[in-house]
C-alpha cells in the first residue's frame, strides 16, 4: 500500500503497484521530470557619477527589489540592491549587489565685481573647490584682462573636475567700464559751476 500521491526530488522513470489483499496490481509507469529552479542572477554594477548601472544577463521575467523588470535599471541612491528572474513558474533565488553612485561635486562661485578697462589682468579666484579652470571672453589661463575683453558685459564660466572625472560648473557676469575723459568721442561736456577747476 502506498499514499495516493508521493514527491520525488530527482527526475527519472517511477513504477507503482496497489496491493489489495493477497493481490497485487499491474506496475504503472510514470516519467517524472520536474521543473528546475532558475539560477541565481548575477548583477554587475557600473558606478558613475551621481548613478549607478545595475545589469544581469539572466533571461527570466526580472524582478528587482525597486519594482522593475528590465535587465537594467539605474539608481542614484547608495546601497544593496535585489534581482530575482522566474523561468517556467519557477523562481530563482536572488541575486544581490551594492551599488555606490560617485559623489558629484558642487561648484559655488561667488558675484564678481566690476572693473575699468585700464584695470591690469588679474588671476580669477573665489569659486570652489579650488583647483577648477576659468574660461571666457577674455580669460587666458584663469587670468581676466579687461583691455582684451573690451567695453560690455561678459560671462565667466567655472568648471571643476574631480580625480573621478565628475564636474560641475557654475558662471557669473563681470562687466567693463570705467571709460576715461579720453576716451570719449563725440560728446558735448557741460561742467557746473562754472567756471570750476
Amino acid at each position: 500500500t502506498a499514499s495516493p500521491s508521493h514527491k520525488y526530488a530527482a527526475a527519472g522513470t517511477y513504477t507503482v503497484t496497489l496491493t489489495n489483499g493477497s493481490c497485487t496490481s499491474t506496475p504503472a509507469t510514470v516519467v517524472a521530470a520536474p521543473v528546475a529552479i532558475p539560477s541565481t542572477p548575477i548583477i554587475t554594477v557600473n558606478d558613475k557619477c551621481g548613478t549607478s548601472d545595475l545589469m544581469t544577463s539572466a533571461t527570466g521575467s526580472l524582478m528587482w527589489s525597486t519594482s522593475e523588470t528590465t535587465s537594467m535599471i539605474t539608481v542614484t541612491t547608495p546601497g544593496t540592491y535585489y534581482v530575482s528572474q522566474t523561468v517556467n513558474g519557477c523562481t530563482s533565488p536572488v541575486g544581490t549587489a551594492v551599488a555606490n553612485p560617485l559623489t558629484v561635486p558642487s561648484v559655488t562661485f561667488p558675484p564678481l565685481a566690476d572693473v575699468c578697462i585700464n584695470t591690469p589682468a588679474f588671476t580669477l579666484t573665489g569659486a570652489t573647490p579650488t583647483g577648477g579652470v576659468y574660461t571666457g571672453t577674455g580669460v587666458t589661463a584663469n587670468q581676466f584682462d579687461p583691455s582684451v575683453a573690451g567695453y560690455g558685459v561678459f560671462t565667466i564660466l567655472y568648471t571643476y573636475t574631480d580625480a573621478n572625472g565628475c564636474s560641475d560648473s557654475n558662471q557669473q557676469p563681470i562687466t567693463v567700464g570705467c571709460a576715461g575723459i579720453d576716451d570719449v568721442e563725440n560728446v558735448s561736456l557741460v561742467i557746473y559751476p562754472n567756471p570750476s577747476n
